[in-house]
């Protein structure tokens, strides 16, 4: 499995809603930081809790937009919706 198909796997992973089963393709040094309100999500679980007690109005759609795969780097940018709410991820 190379970098993409590991983080193709995720995002399938995400679609699924089940935010603890996707902690199978974070690292054991998982951070996740939030810019806008400055929060710093660090581990497995947290990001498991965290997204599992969002508050949404239905589950979670992911819509891959792009996808650069160069030598071990990928970058993805992503659609996400709860049907009501409309974001943008562009994790790397």
């Amino acid at each position: 499995m190379n970098e993409k198909d590991v983080v193709l796997a995720f995002w399938q992973a995400m679609e699924s809603n089940d935010f603890y089963a996707v902690g199978e393709w974070l690292s054991d040094d998982f951070e996740l930081y939030w810019p806008q309100s400055g929060e710093l999500i660090q581990g497995r679980e947290s990001f498991g809790a965290l997204n599992s007690a969002y508050p949404a109005e239905g589950l979670w759609r992911f819509t891959i937009n792009s996808l650069v795969h160069e030598r071990e780097q990928v970058v993805t940018d992503v659609s996400v919706t709860d049907g009501t709410r409309q974001d943008r991820v562009i994790p790397k």
